[in-house]
């Protein structure tokens, strides 16, 4: 008996049949949209009234297992009640489906198909063990009217007035097709006659030409503009490091020429513009000669008309037999003359306010501000009217394309009457001239973008060539010890600690070693600095002192390897180098970020740095401490600020090696000999961690600060009238005091937690509404700015403004009529 009641309940697999196939079939018709069939009431009738039916028949199924003395088991009622569910949703899915979709739905047949099967091996089951039961009957009378559900959800719907809008394969249900049942009628009707064109069914909707077509050109542009875009992108990746490079190879004096940020701004940014038509070019040629080809067998002469137009726009010859290569021939002298012009004037003006910006203080200060405003301004409007010349090309080549498209067939047709006219050619038939319109229209196109996208390719090529000049520029001669080390302030942070750090030549004895040695900017003048010759040794202090000019800076710049002279021999110890400049160079980022750069956080290395730069007590007396935002070129902070951010940077970096250029011009006289005394006294940072440092200083430096300075020097080198190197007898016992002794107050200590958690988080004095603001995205980035166009109307004029959206307009009226 424990057999037989078993084998009553239905499988596992239907169960699972049951939950997943009505909600995905409903999920699916009601997404899809409404259609209207006819006729639709009776089919509609007939098929619920299958759904009640077989409604009626898991009821009795469901009240069999529950109240009758049958064999049950504890799955039995479960599964009975879930048949019933079942059923509910399947009238529900189906009245959807059949509603909103063509062809018979996919998920209801499967389910039938598959429900069948389960019940078929339970009912052949039941039927083996003799088991005859109100369960068996009621299984059996549901089975069958699963069958005929099958058979009527499979059966092809009447569409009505849609009947011929559809192939019958696209109205046949999953099973059909599978079968090819829809094809029998097409095979019973050739059995009885000759097939004809009429005959046959009409062809899928998604295999029609049209679609086809459509699709292929869409998939195939699309994989045309990623490819072209791929390459332009390859393009800026390769040229902007290319010109970075050549930057920081090149004598800075000499990079300023070229302005590199130009070169990295517009004129990338025209490159990349104009190689969006790199393959429009030969592509439309090709296109317009077979189309002229065509037109020159349907009307003659008169066939040529588009290239007699372009070229009489252009003002040439028309004699001369030019086609659209010599209106690009034509054109390019010319735009590539204004477009120098126009990119050398939007140079300047960048050149002009970035030192603006840069001086913006001192500018203030000395009431200079609306006199560069004004002269900045007048740099823009004589910008703008070099672009208004390179600009009127383009719009030439703008009303070209579209004038030429617009002419050409009366001016075509016009050619052709006069010539038939004159020798008896032959007439201009109907379908001689819809066939030139169509190819007219076929013409328009590849005309159109020709001629506009010449001028873009000619000042790609414009910029392209002013970046080649830029790059076969002679580089700076590699002379100096430090060569790799060719940008300001970088930082190289290799070593773990100062004392285990390996030496590039560890047979040296001296830290740097120099031999009639000159260095100079101009290959074509005297050296700057001529015939140096000293010994500095590992760990010591050297100083460089000597009136403005006298080149204390280009010195350390040859030992950067920056100089364009140089003569006799100089080396050192080591392989690079951390540089303070007397022009601080900041990224526009926090303070902590600056004095990182690439390396990683260390609490104790960091707070011993900013203990040793005087930096601490700026960072407590801001209100996000380390997180402060320094701006462009550190406008946020003061000289000395800036100076000091620039030395802790070179201090963190761990570099052997410390060149400082005149680093305590923007300190006050406090900071100035706590700095010093921290960086160079008994205990100073540099005398801990070992490091040999060449630091210039002007000669008017105040005379305490200069006395300190030189009795703690193991070296000084005098650049006035004549070059003198001086060595300190006793050069490892300093008399400058340590950082804590003389007259300088220790500051208060900061726990590495301390530290840490200001990193982290910035200073808990901050106020709340500060830090949200700084933390909260600008929303007109996303949603745009209507202050920009409000501002662009202001400028361009009311009038203005109304005579171009009015020609907008008629122009996309006139350009769109025609085809509907």
């Amino acid at each position: 008996m424990k057999v037989q009641a078993s084998l009553q309940d239905p499988t596992c697999s239907n169960g699972v049949v049951i939950f997943t196939h009505p909600p995905m079939s409903a999920t699916h018709a009601w997404t899809a949209s409404p259609r209207s069939f006819a006729p639709m009431i009776m089919p509609l009738l007939d098929r619920q009234a299958l759904k009640l039916a077989h409604y009626a028949d898991n009821v009795g199924d469901t009240q069999a297992a529950a109240l009758c003395c049958e064999p049950v088991t504890r799955t039995t009622i479960p599964a009975a009640v879930l048949s019933l569910v079942a059923a509910i949703m399947l009238g529900v899915a189906s009245q959807f489906e059949h509603t909103r979709s063509v062809k018979p739905p996919l998920l209801t047949e499967i389910y039938l198909l598959l429900t069948i099967a389960f019940d078929a091996v339970r009912l052949r089951t039941l039927w083996g063990v003799g088991y005859q039961g109100h369960i068996f009957k009621l299984s059996t009378i549901s089975v069958v009217w699963k069958l005929v559900l099958l058979v009527q959800e499979a059966w092809p719907r009447a569409l009505g007035t849609l009947e011929q809008s559809y192939s019958p394969e696209e109205k046949v249900g999953w099973i059909n097709r599978r079968m090819f049942w829809w094809v029998n009628p097409l095979l019973f009707l050739g059995s009885k006659k000759d097939l004809q064109a009429d005959d046959l069914f009409t062809l899928n909707r998604s295999l029609q030409s049209g679609v086809c077509s459509k699709s292929f050109s869409k998939i195939s542009e699309a994989c045309y503009q990623h490819i072209t875009y791929r390459t332009i992108v390859l393009m800026r990746g390769c040229l902007v490091p290319l010109i970075y490079e050549k930057t920081l190879s090149m004598d800075p004096r000499t990079a300023e020429e070229y302005a590199p940020v130009t070169l990295m701004s517009a004129d990338i940014e025209k490159i990349a513009f104009g190689m969006r038509y790199m393959h429009e070019a030969w592509g439309n040629v090709i296109e317009i000669a077979l189309a002229l080809w065509l037109l020159y067998r349907e009307l003659n002469y008169g066939g040529l008309s588009p290239i007699l137009i372009a070229v009489d726009k252009l003002g040439l010859d028309v004699n001369s037999l030019l086609v659209c290569g010599a209106t690009a021939a034509a054109m390019a002298p010319a735009v590539g003359r204004r477009q120098a012009t126009w990119v050398e004037g939007i140079q300047k003006r960048i050149d002009v306010t970035t030192y603006m910006i840069n001086s913006m203080k001192s500018l203030k200060l000395e009431g200079l501000t609306p006199w560069f405003m004004d002269f900045v301004q007048d740099l823009r409007i004589q910008e703008i009217g070099y672009a208004n010349r390179f600009r009127s090309f383009l719009i030439y080549a703008v009303s070209l394309s579209f004038g030429t498209s617009v002419i050409s067939p009366v001016v075509g047709f016009g050619i052709f009457i006069a010539l038939s006219r004159s020798d008896n050619g032959p007439e201009l038939t109907t379908a001689r001239a819809f066939t030139t319109l169509s190819l007219f229209s076929v013409l328009q196109n590849p005309m159109s973008m020709l001629l506009q996208s010449v001028p873009n390719l000619i000042s790609a090529v414009g910029s392209i060539e002013r970046v080649r000049v830029f790059l076969m520029t002679e580089n700076t001669k590699e002379v100096g010890f430090l060569s790799s080390f060719t940008s300001e302030q970088t930082l190289f942070p290799e070593m773990e600690n100062l004392r285990d750090m390996e030496l590039n030549n560890t047979e040296m004895v001296n830290a740097v070693e120099a031999l009639n040695w000159s260095v100079g900017w101009v290959s074509t003048r005297e050296p700057v600095v001529k015939r140096m010759t000293f010994k500095i040794r590992p760990s010591t202090l050297t100083i460089i002192t000597g009136p403005t000019g006298c080149g204390k800076s280009t010195l350390l710049a040859g030992m950067r390897g920056e100089t364009a002279v140089t003569k006799g021999y100089m080396k050192c110890r080591y392989s690079s180098a951390a540089f303070c400049s007397q022009d601080p160079w900041l990224q526009n980022g926090t303070i902590l970020s600056n004095i990182l750069g690439p390396a990683t956080y260390e609490p104790r290395w960091f707070r011993e740095v900013t203990q040793a730069s005087g930096l601490r007590q700026d960072l407590r007396s801001m209100p996000l401490g380390v997180q402060t935002v320094v701006g462009s070129k550190g406008l946020s902070l003061s000289g000395g600020q800036k100076h000091r951010v620039a030395l802790a940077r070179a201090l963190y970096s761990r570099q052997p090696l410390l060149l400082l250029d005149d680093i305590f011009s923007g300190f006050d006289a406090d900071t100035e000999k706590l700095v010093i005394a921290r960086l160079f006294g008994q205990g100073g940072f540099c005398r801990k961690h070992n490091l040999t440092t060449i630091l210039a200083t002007h000669s008017k430096t105040k005379l305490d600060v200069k006395a300190r300075l030189a009795s703690s020097a193991d070296y000084t080198i005098t650049l006035d009238s004549k070059v003198r190197f001086s060595e300190k007898e006793d050069s490892i016992v300093s008399s400058l005091p340590g950082p804590s002794g003389g007259d300088f107050l220790p500051e208060p200590v900061m726990s590495d937690a301390r530290l840490s958690w200001i990193v982290r988080q910035s200073n808990p004095d901050v106020p709340h509404e500060l830090a949200a603001q700084l933390e909260t995205s600008d929303a007109s980035r996303r949603t745009g700015d209507v202050t920009i166009y409000k501002y662009y109307l202001e400028m361009v004029g009311i009038l203005n403004s109304v005579v171009f959206f009015i020609a907008v307009a008629i122009f996309t009226f006139s350009l769109a009529f025609p085809s509907r």
